[in-house]
């Protein structure tokens, strides 16, 4: 069970049939940026339907999930085989697929899939001023630095970059600004209102138009990606641009 568990949204079918032997639907609203995080010490971290940690354990046939306000999420286990998870909601007659990948890390700072890197995530209980929104960009770009360096170290062959809520669009040779208008709720949720969640968005726009990457010469595009991103965090310590709209 000691791994992090990233839903697999491709109907094959074997999910299909799958989906029949348990009498079960496959969820439509899961993507690739959904996971759950089972560490060995019996704690976790996920992002299903938002962001959340806290204990697991396995009860007769069931992954138990208690968060830290003591909510409880249950799945009934079916299979967990070749890195391959299948659980299912009884109460909403669901099925989920997970692959599962090494979540072995020297230190949470180096896993993108704790909570440390996952603050960006939180939803902001206040308005917030530029020092608090550049710091959730800042984790926000963190979170991709760290995984690209965890599919580089891990050797993974493919990583999904289009399903996480960003504000940037993904490629596999660079990325761009996601248009405002089409950031995805996941994103824009976060936020106390949408001023702020407009301010954050022309905080990092407008960096990327003053500045440029250094791209590191490889052929490794995970790596690429990550020198990217650890550039990209520091511009989020300097001053904003005096044409933010405030």
């Amino acid at each position: 069970m000691v791994k992090v568990w990233i839903y697999n949204d491709d109907p094959s079918k074997e999910q299909m049939e799958q989906s029949k032997l348990y009498g079960r639907d496959i969820d439509i609203k899961y993507n690739p940026a959904n996971f759950i995080n089972i560490k060995e010490d019996g704690s976790y971290t996920a992002y299903l339907k938002n962001f959340s940690e806290g204990k697991w354990f396995l009860k007769e046939k069931n992954l138990v999930l208690v968060n830290k306000d003591r909510l409880i999420t249950e799945f009934e286990l079916h299979s967990n085989v070749a890195n391959k998870l299948v659980l299912s909601d009884k109460m909403k007659r669901l099925v989920y697929h997970f692959d599962g990948y090494p979540n072995d890390f020297d230190k949470e700072a180096d896993n993108p899939f704790a909570a440390v890197n996952n603050q960006w995530r939180m939803k902001a209980r206040h308005k917030e001023g530029d020092k608090e929104l550049a710091l959730r960009i800042k984790n926000h770009l963190n979170f991709w630095q760290q995984y690209f360096e965890w599919g580089k170290r891990e050797k993974i062959g493919y990583l999904d970059v289009r399903s996480t809520p960003s504000l940037l669009k993904l490629y596999g040779n660079g990325m761009e600004m996601e248009y405002y208008d089409n950031l995805l709720p996941g994103w824009k949720n976060a936020y106390y209102d949408t001023t702020d969640c407009r301010i954050a968005y022309e905080m990092l726009y407008y960096k990327m138009h003053e500045k440029d990457v250094k791209w590191p010469d490889t052929k490794n595009k995970f790596e690429s990606l990550a020198a990217a991103f650890e550039q990209m965090k520091k511009w989020m310590d300097e001053k904003p641009s005096p044409y933010i709209r405030r």
